[in-house]
């Protein structure tokens, strides 16, 4: 980088006053001006590129600390919801690990943290996948199993020899099936069916789609968004 200060005449030099570094003192300054100008767009497009990384950051951090919450009062709740939920909804409930759900939710952060250092590591993004696809299934049967008595009335539900499947048994595919058939959850329909579709990629030999990072970061979002509505819907005490 040339300096900006003047040369030192008392020393043996080939450069004659009024010039810099060999250039007219007008076009050092006219090159300066616009290495500075340069200089200042690229420091201010970096500050740009730092904010909205930060933001970012910011905003997956909030929906997972958002999901944390809702799990651990769902869990907390419903684990004993007698006197509350009639007392066979409360009885399937209360044998439900929905501490496990509820643990599964908490550490969705590391999944989050693996895809964001390893982007490009296929099987990293799998297991994240199939997390989500987890914790998505737990709470669509804790939805069905709080309602459970309707559930049980309705004509859409999956039958078995003995009557209608209980949601515990119940398998991703059928309580998707069955929420389509009743117009339940609506508007997470395309969230639950390709959840659905890149979880069941860790089973999977043959090719399929698995997406990318940014696709299952924006999910984890849409998955924030899914909890709270699910526990919108419920009758809780705390809603």
């Amino acid at each position: 980088m040339v300096s900006e200060s003047r040369p030192n005449f008392n020393e043996k030099t080939d450069i004659l006053p009024g010039e810099v570094g060999g250039l007219k003192q007008s076009e050092f300054d006219r090159r300066s001006t616009r290495a500075t100008a340069c200089s200042s767009k690229n420091v201010t497009m970096l500050v740009r590129m730092a904010f909205s990384f930060a933001k970012t950051a910011y905003q997956k951090m909030t929906d997972l600390e958002r999901i944390e919450r809702i799990s651990c009062r769902t869990a907390d709740f419903w684990s004993n919801a007698y006197g509350w939920a009639p007392k066979e909804a409360a009885d399937l409930l209360s044998k439900s690990r929905l501490d496990w759900l509820d643990s599964f939710n908490r550490t969705l952060r590391s999944r989050v943290q693996d895809v964001t250092d390893h982007p490009d590591e296929p099987a990293v993004l799998i297991l994240a996948w199939a997390h989500l696809r987890t914790v998505v299934e737990g709470h669509l049967k804790l939805f069905l199993a709080v309602f459970l008595i309707d559930y049980l009335k309705d004509q859409h539900a999956p039958l078995v020899k003995s009557g209608p499947k209980n949601p515990d048994k119940l398998g991703y595919e059928e309580i998707r099936v069955f929420l389509v058939k009743r117009g339940l959850l609506v508007k997470h329909h395309a969230f639950i069916d390709t959840v659905q579709q890149r979880g069941n990629a860790i089973h999977a030999f043959a090719d399929r789609p698995i997406g990318t990072t940014k696709e299952y970061l924006e999910y984890v979002g849409h998955y924030r968004q899914f909890l709270e509505n699910i526990e919108a819907s419920l009758p809780n005490p705390y809603v």
